[in-house]
């Protein structure tokens, strides 16, 4: 994040290998895509994508479903709020 923010960046995508070959994130790897993703979010940085490098091939998060942009998330809260506003006057 150090580096993001010295060079003003808006946007992050996170590569790195394992050295044992296989292209699947541990649980060290999803905590901390968690970790930088509430980090970058406070910070207005949307983390793009987490690659993982592997022998035979790559891990995407976001193509697996495990990561959503800020936008994607803040995309979604306004239905929701209206929802929930329609709701209560309906009551």
């Amino acid at each position: 994040m150090h580096r993001a923010l010295a060079n003003h960046a808006s946007f992050l995508i996170l590569v790195h290998n394992h050295p044992s070959g296989l292209a699947k994130p541990s649980r060290k790897d999803l905590v901390m895509t968690d970790q930088l993703q509430k980090a970058g979010t406070f910070l207005h940085i949307s983390i793009l994508d987490h690659i993982i490098i592997g022998k035979q091939g790559e891990f995407s998060f976001r193509k697996n479903g495990l990561l959503k942009t800020s936008h994607e998330r803040q995309n979604r809260e306004p239905i929701a709020d209206a929802n929930l506003h329609s709701e209560r006057t309906q009551d």
